[in-house]
């Protein structure tokens, strides 16, 4: 009742829906942003490397790691039991990410811009 008097109940809404989107939109930039720096800096991480290649495989393995480890305190707190993914794409999404590596070397070979557009 009391935001209702504030600011006119249903402009009030449409005031908070319109925040929320603003909020979504600053968020899925920032998402997107980060995967352009994480792949520069990856890629200016393996230059220093004496072994560009096998680097790339560690870099990536440890971003997954990261990944999972990121992940776990939300699901330890879901209530919801574990079980198999319903869908098949779920497990192939996956297994399509294990090449992941390969897009530090072609970073450093082709361009940053180039294997984002890729």
């Amino acid at each position: 009742r009391l935001a209702g008097r504030l600011c006119g109940g249903r402009r009030c809404v449409r005031m908070a829906g319109r925040a929320l989107q603003v909020l979504y939109i600053l968020w899925a930039l920032a998402v997107g942003a980060s995967v352009s720096v994480q792949l520069l800096a990856t890629v200016v991480i393996n230059r220093r490397s004496s072994a560009p290649t096998y680097h790339a495989v560690y870099i990536s393995s440890l971003g997954v790691l990261l990944g999972g480890i990121i992940l776990l305190p939300q699901s330890f707190a879901s209530s919801a039991p574990w079980k198999r993914p319903k869908r098949w794409w779920s497990t192939l999404g996956g297994m399509c990410s294990l090449p992941a590596f390969s897009c530090i070397p072609a970073g450093a070979m082709l361009g940053i811009q180039l294997v984002l557009l890729c």
